[in-house]
């Protein structure tokens, strides 16, 4: 990893994070980009995302606020970039704030 980095964010996470996002199976949100579209240029797209993370500019895209139900009750964020962004960060400020070190 590079030690310019502010935050030691492993690309790895971003990648797990992709994956979680994946698993549920949503569709395209407000920004109109499928899970396809994205894996169309996925190494590009989650190096940019994990670039973003670690350099601490990431700040999650501006969403249209729509509600989309889900099964559970619960509603779905509308934009991919933006849940694999959240997904990962979720993960980066847990082990942040816990001494549990990273695997």
């Amino acid at each position: 990893m590079d030690e310019a980095k502010p935050f030691k964010i492993p690309k790895r996470e971003v990648w797990e994070a992709f994956k979680r996002v994946k698993a549920n199976q949503g569709t395209a949100g407000v920004d109109g980009q499928s899970i396809a579209e994205f894996e169309a240029d996925l190494r590009n797209n989650l190096y940019k995302l994990w670039n973003r993370l670690s350099s601490g500019s990431y700040f999650p895209p501006p969403v249209l606020r729509v509600d989309i139900p889900k099964a559970d009750g619960g509603t779905r964020l509308p934009q991919l970039l933006y849940l694999i962004g959240e997904a990962a960060f979720v993960f980066i400020a847990y082990y942040a704030k816990t001494d549990i070190p990273y695997r």
